[in-house]
Order: structure tokens, then sequence, then C-alpha cells
């Protein structure tokens, strides 16, 4: 019971520290994907099925991170081939 007050304490003044940080440029919305192409992000695969050397950083041979259209708009499509885990 003492273990879960001192826990529920910490996340309050963890919230709290969180929340006096934040100004009125942190609260902007700020777009992750640009809805072209993944420039900008990092993709990583783990080792193929029967290998133990992963594709590594930024090393897709398969396609396996593109963009598509879905539902009229752009997506990021993640196949689930060649390692991903």
């Amino acid at each position: 019971m003492r273990r879960a007050t001192i826990l529920n304490a910490v996340r309050i003044l963890w919230l709290i520290a969180g929340a006096a940080g934040l100004n009125a440029a942190d609260t902007e919305w700020k777009s992750l994907f640009n809805g072209k192409d993944l420039s900008g992000w990092d993709t990583y695969l783990a080792p193929p099925p029967g290998s133990k050397t992963p594709l590594g950083l930024n090393n897709d041979p398969h396609g396996v991170f593109t963009v598509t259209e879905a539902d009229g708009a752009p997506a990021i499509h993640v196949s689930g081939e060649g390692g991903v885990r």
C-alpha cells in the first residue's frame, strides 16, 4: 500500500513538472508525416526468418515501409514482411 502511494506521488510530480515546462510554442501541432514520403523517418528491419543478421537501419530492400493512399489520403503502410519485429 505504501509503495503504491509513493508511486502515485511520483507520477503526480512528474505530470506537474511536465506541465510546468509547456509554453505556447510547445503546444502547437507539428505533423511528423509530410504526406508524401518517409523523409525524416528512420526504419529498422530485424533479421529475416532463418537469419541472425538484421537488415538494419534504413535498409528496406523489400519495400516493407511505403507511402500509399488509403481512403483518398496518404498513409504510411507497413507490410509486415522482411523480418519486422
